[in-house]
């Protein structure tokens, strides 16, 4: 629970620099962090922050009860998939034991910023060229085995909420969770540079580079004039 919690209060932070969408629908789009914009607006019951995430007494069962109190989309008939309208998961399925292959589709139709599986999934990070994408997987491992990095917990879910639309608005000028995000930027990568093997540290000078100096992904691909 605890890198669940860690990983839920990063994705604002991840969602603005990986931020790689220089278009939507066809236009240029001169907004931040599109992804995150994109999935609010997907289903607010399954999307954004697990609701409960920060209180003490949450863990596995309280995910658990959190998917199996919604409904469940769809689900796998003699015939093909069945819309299953407002039908909560526990009816659905109640009394029935599961097989691997259903838990795995009930887990798949949550799409929440951070997602547990038989692994903790964060999702947030857009599509970028592989530099990058080598660049925060490495920044993503070394925030997860080093025990220093730390953010404030005495929050909950509006806390993520109100993070992520200062920083659509204000970009690396934002200030999250009390803290400017160039010091929690600064802070992260600084972490990840002395505790990364020098194979690794490699993989994350790009993405460092670009973050530091205060650009997203997209910005720096703009400069360069690949994205007009």
């Amino acid at each position: 629970m605890r890198k669940m919690r860690l990983a839920n209060l990063l994705t604002p932070v991840i969602y603005l620099i990986t931020d790689n969408a220089p278009y939507f629908e066809g236009k240029p789009y001169d907004g931040r962090m599109l992804r995150s914009k994109i999935w609010a607006d997907v289903d607010k019951d399954r999307c954004g922050t697990v609701p409960g995430l920060f209180k003490d007494d949450f863990g596995f069962a309280s995910y658990a009860e959190y998917i199996t109190q919604a409904p469940a989309i769809l689900i796998s008939g003699e015939n093909g998939p069945v819309y299953t309208g407002s039908e909560k998961i526990e009816h659905i399925y109640s009394g029935k034991n599961l097989t691997d292959g259903e838990i795995e589709h009930i887990l798949s139709m949550f799409f929440p910023d951070v997602r547990l599986k038989r692994y903790i999934e964060i999702r947030p990070a857009d599509s970028m060229p592989r530099e990058y994408v080598m660049g925060y997987a490495a920044l993503i491992k070394a925030l997860f085995v080093n025990s220093s990095f730390v953010l404030r917990e005495s929050v909950d879910e509006n806390s993520i909420t109100e993070a992520k639309a200062e920083l659509a608005e204000k970009g690396f000028d934002g200030v999250i969770y009390g803290t400017p995000v160039r010091n929690i930027i600064n802070n992260m990568f600084e972490i990840a540079f002395n505790v990364l093997s020098k194979s690794d540290a490699e993989y994350i000078k790009p993405l460092a580079d670009a973050a530091l100096d205060g650009h997203s992904v997209r910005e720096v691909y703009r400069e360069k004039g690949i994205y007009l």
